[in-house]
């Protein structure tokens, strides 16, 4: 297990280990060299070229690398130079992404989160009932949108400006259409349809919250949980009364009541402990979710994974990352913090892009 304080920077748990080469291999026809190299060009072309350097995600340019270098070895004496010219441009365009990047933090900060926002949407609404989604999910997506657009500041590119507002207005006007659809219906729909999403904040209680140290308990989060059962009871009043609705209804109400006061001592032991030992805390944290991956899904078959619990580590993980960044923000913050952020922010992207394959194959599998 990592320490709290140091989380691990060049090994990333739960990541697939680059592709090894054995010391003798075989040569790849040309026509499977060419098919594999395209692979890789229209990836690279698709994700770097007109692209800013500074907004590029340099996990996924060293992954192309590795499989680059994969072909340089399995490579016919032919194609060899071709495969290592593509090796050299990539390597030496990962040193012009590093150089940008130094010179300007806050744009790829704000472009990875966006690219984030943007896969959240994805695995968590698209293609989905609007009627079953989780608005405050969306609406956390939208506010974080907001908070993105004004820590870009007016100097910033109009463009990418326009794009993150664009984004924002899109999920804005989702979010009104996921408050509609759940409302839409019968009586005894709109019963069962809002036993079922708070079912699932309860849930998101029990995965989150309980059991866990209040050091590191996610306070937005927990904001969250409390503002969609709040509605959800409202939503149940306005059906008629009798049946299990109303032992719902008083359910809801007992649990608000313990999460309002869990709320209150969750804030009192982060005001007194300062925001160091939270940050502390979030390492270790953060630690019990890549060993839960680990555990769980590093070496695992795609086609049985349970994509729920993913997303769950990932959202856990975004909520750390954040609480992570106000603590890197603060003038006594230490390099371990921000070591840690960088370490964190590796495993949310290497764990989203996981997601895909995830969600890649089990669709393939039902097809």
């Amino acid at each position: 297990m990592y320490s709290a304080r140091s989380l691990p920077e060049s090994e990333l748990p739960g990541m697939a280990p680059a592709p090894t080469t054995p010391e003798t291999t075989v040569a790849l026809n040309a026509k499977e060299l060419e098919r594999r190299l395209a692979g890789i060009l229209e990836r690279y072309r698709v994700n770097f070229t007109g692209h800013p350097r500074a907004t590029r995600d340099l996990s996924l340019l060293d992954a192309l690398i590795d499989e680059n270098r994969t072909l340089v070895a399995e490579a016919t004496e032919d194609k060899g130079g071709q495969v290592q010219q593509q090796l050299e441009f990539m390597l030496g365009e990962r040193k012009a992404i590093e150089q940008a990047q130094l010179e300007d933090l806050t744009l790829p900060r704000v472009m990875s989160w966006h690219d984030l926002l943007q896969a959240r949407y994805r695995h968590r609404f698209a293609g989905e009932s609007r009627a079953t989604r989780d608005l405050g999910l969306m609406r956390e997506i939208v506010d974080h949108y907001g908070e993105l657009i004004a820590e870009l500041g007016a100097d910033t590119d109009e463009a990418l400006h326009k794009r993150l507002r664009d984004a924002k207005g899109t999920f804005s006007r989702e979010a009104t259409e996921i408050d509609w659809a759940r409302k839409a219906g019968s009586d005894v729909d709109r019963a069962q349809r809002y036993a079922l999403l708070a079912n699932e904040q309860l849930a998101l209680y029990r995965r989150h919250f309980a059991g866990q140290p209040r050091l590191s308990r996610s306070v937005p989060m927990l904001r969250r949980v409390i503002q969609s059962l709040t509605e959800i009871r409202a939503l149940m009043l306005q059906l008629p009364a009798g049946g299990s609705n109303a032992g719902n209804i008083k359910l809801l109400g007992d649990k608000l009541q313990s999460y309002e006061t869990e709320i209150a001592l969750v804030l009192e032991v982060k005001r007194d402990q300062g925001a160091l030992a939270v940050a502390d805390a979030l390492g270790g944290a953060a630690n019990k979710l890549f060993a839960e991956y680990n555990k769980d899904f590093a070496g695992q078959s795609r086609s049985t994974r349970s994509l729920e619990q993913l997303f769950q580590i990932v959202d856990a993980l975004i909520h750390i990352a954040r609480e992570l960044e106000a603590a890197v923000a603060q003038p006594e913050s230490t390099e371990t913090h921000s070591k840690n952020l960088r370490v964190v922010m590796d495993h949310i992207r290497t764990y989203t892009r996981e997601v895909d394959q995830i969600v890649k194959v089990q669709r393939g599998a039902g097809n």
